[in-house]
């Protein structure tokens, strides 16, 4: 038996949920009229294929960048290399791209053992600058043949076992401590 994909690709927005006697719930989705003939497409779609149960997947919307902005990007980090460039010095779009996202950009920054420094680039660049999310890579290292990530305060705590002086003063651990849970409420939002 040939199974038979369907997609209904759509946007809207939740707008209510019916508990039913069964125990089975009911979710309700307004969708804008504009995207009345995707949708009538797509229950077309279901209807003819028997309305098999389906696989449903509702996700926050998120703005893309479009195709013109990320072709603009692109542009400008050539141009911005070739400015940079002088007769001994090369310098990639790439590595504009890199530096500009280390800059602005947000990231976690990772302790990585330096032996597994190479590795991880290579898997993150596999498919082009930047384009193997994080989140993949922090899910399946094992996978990709990286090493298990420490956190930053365990490696610091490791340091300051084996070398004491880099502990700090009480205000420092203090100042440290402090910093640490910010950071914690700021990655659990």
């Amino acid at each position: 038996m040939a199974v038979t994909k369907i997609h209904i690709n759509v946007t809207g927005t939740y707008s209510a949920i019916k508990f039913l006697p069964s125990g089975n719930m009911e979710l309700v989705f307004e969708i804008p009229f504009r995207q009345k003939s995707d949708l009538l497409r797509g229950i077309d779609e279901i209807t003819a294929a028997g309305l098999p149960e389906l696989s449903i997947k509702a996700e926050k919307k998120r703005k893309k960048r479009s195709l013109d902005a990320n072709d603009y990007l692109w542009v400008l980090c050539t141009k911005i290399a070739e400015k940079l460039q002088d007769g001994k010095t090369m310098v990639t779009k790439e590595e504009v791209y890199r530096k500009h996202i280390e800059a602005v950009g947000k990231f976690d920054p990772l302790a990585i053992h330096e032996d597994a420094v190479e590795r991880f680039s290579q898997v993150w660049q596999r498919n082009g600058t930047g384009a193997m999310p994080l989140a993949e890579i922090m899910t399946q290292h094992k996978y990709l043949g990286l090493p298990s990530f420490e956190s930053v305060s365990r490696t610091r705590r490791k340091l300051q076992a084996r070398y004491p002086e880099l502990a700090g003063s009480r205000p420092v651990q203090k100042m440290r401590a402090t910093g640490e849970k910010a950071y914690r409420r700021y990655a659990k939002e």
